[in-house]
């Protein structure tokens, strides 16, 4: 039969935590993971998890306002050490 997966979408609505990486551009840090912008539509922001290149991680935020309104998916790798 077809596979069911199950998608986890969650109001967060907290302020985001910005953090700079290595390379200068500005990263979202929420609940030990984070995520790089991706795009901007209108009042929204889209962020993917930073370990999507490497693991297809398939979560995804939304921002407003430096808010983020909304979260899904389950992170598939770790988080990161806080260190």
């Amino acid at each position: 039969g077809p596979k069911v997966r199950k998608r986890i979408r969650e109001n967060a609505n907290c302020p985001a935590s910005y953090i700079e990486s290595t390379r200068g551009r500005r990263m979202i840090l929420f609940q030990d993971n984070t995520f790089h912008q991706k795009e901007t539509n209108g009042l929204y922001m889209y962020w993917t998890c930073s370990r999507y290149g490497s693991t297809r991680c398939p979560v995804r935020l939304k921002t407003r306002d430096n808010i983020i309104a909304f979260i899904k998916g389950t992170h598939n790798h770790e988080p990161r050490s806080p260190y």
